[in-house]
């Protein structure tokens, strides 16, 4: 990959996503594998107040041989412009829509980065780690070339981070639901968390649970007995999961095999469905 372009928001999984790709790329050319690299940063500006800036200045003096780029984006306006145009639309339609306000924001930057990458001919990398796949905590119907951190749950990568020496107040910074209004996540699984708690180890809590549910499947007694918490609190995080399960789900292809196949891999050619 010579080329990246990654959003970054100067939360945890875009940092590390960004350090990854600059690892990667200024392995690569000092192994002589590729003669350069360009590893391009968008921060879309409004929506999280972290110092993305230093975050790019790090990657730059750390990785002298790849061209580290980073630019500044305001997209509230074209938000707001979007969230009217679309209300106006369902109005028009007499359609009962359920508001999710930040679900067009990801959905906006997900179109604006891969039309970047396509026109300049960059791999789009996506920061959507393992957890967030688990707990459906991701927007539908938007793409990236590259899912770098989908099989990390996030405690893991907390443990990627530290390795790579990522800067510390990215570490500690609190994480939220940037998809879906800001909400704070922590909240949303424990209720009220302890001051001194910090997000590596509530992560490294919940992502235990997550694990023996939806890897291994076993019952909420048999995981509250294996890591000592209380059955309750297994059963309302499973019942999450099930909630989001048709975020999960693989999109069916017209195809003549119905079989869950992605992408679109059947007995017969595409030419021959037709």
């Amino acid at each position: 990959m010579h080329n990246g372009l990654i959003g970054l928001s100067g939360g945890l999984d875009s940092t590390v996503s960004s350090y990854v790709t600059a690892t990667a790329m200024q392995q690569s050319i000092n192994l002589e594998r590729i003669s350069e690299a360009n590893l391009t940063l968008v921060n879309f500006r409004g929506l999280e107040n972290l110092d993305t800036k230093l975050i790019a200045r790090d990657l730059q003096e750390r990785f002298p041989s790849v061209n580290v780029q980073y630019h500044e984006l305001d997209i509230r306006e074209e938000i707001r412009r979007t969230n009217c145009f679309i209300k106006t639309l369902t109005d028009r339609l007499g359609l009962n829509c359920i508001e999710v306000p930040g679900e067009i924001i990801p959905r906006l930057i997900s179109s604006i980065l891969n039309e970047i990458g396509d026109r300049k001919g960059y791999a789009t990398i996506d920061s959507t780690n393992g957890t967030e796949f688990v707990l459906g905590e991701f927007t539908t119907g938007i793409r990236y070339d590259i899912a770098l951190l989908s099989d990390l749950f996030k405690s893991s990568v907390f443990a990627v981070g530290e390795l790579l020496r990522i800067p510390e107040f990215v570490l500690n910074a609190k994480p939220v639901n940037s998809a879906f209004s800001f909400t704070d996540k922590l909240s949303l699984y424990f209720g009220k968390v302890p001051e001194d708690i910090t997000p590596k180890d509530a992560y490294g809590v919940l992502d235990p649970v997550l694990y023996w549910i939806y890897e291994k499947k076993k019952s909420p007694k048999k995981i509250a007995d294996i890591l000592g918490h209380s059955e309750e609190f297994v059963k309302r995080i499973k019942k999450r999961i099930r909630n989001q399960k048709y975020r999960r789900k693989t999109p069916i292809f017209l195809a003549r095999s119905r079989r869950l196949y992605f992408p679109n891999t059947t007995d017969i050619s595409d030419l021959e469905s037709k």
